[in-house]
């Protein structure tokens, strides 16, 4: 499962399976990736062959806008794995939110970086 490239959406465990725990969910209407609290970060505990909508609180979702990865021991994400259709890299959500971790200038990806500034 590559919940790093494949993630849609993501939202708030509805706790509707009993011997389930998890705090969130993300995923696809195909499987969805529970992640638990811990410590202030989120650990992944378990997949699940489920549509995300389905196991999650239809007030707490929405879709995801863009992934960022970057090794354990770096202090910048310089990835791109996945933006949603329509959003750039430059786009004000980015630059206010995630200018402190994410390396903009120095982005790569296995696509065409969308951007609006070139």
């Amino acid at each position: 499962m590559s919940i790093h490239i494949v993630a849609r959406m993501v939202g708030d465990y509805d706790n509707t399976k009993p011997l389930l725990i998890a705090d969130k969910f993300a995923g696809t209407v195909a499987m969805a990736m529970g992640f638990t609290n811990v410590n202030g970060l989120y650990i992944p505990n378990t997949a699940l062959k489920l549509d995300v909508r389905d196991i999650t609180v239809k007030a707490t979702r929405s879709r995801v806008a863009a992934i960022f990865v970057k090794p354990r021991g770096d202090d910048l994400y310089k990835r791109l794995t996945y933006i949603a259709k329509g959003m750039h890299v430059d786009d004000d959500i980015f630059a206010s939110m995630l200018s402190e971790k994410v390396d903009l200038e120095n982005l790569d990806a296995d696509f065409q970086i969308p951007r609006k500034l070139t």
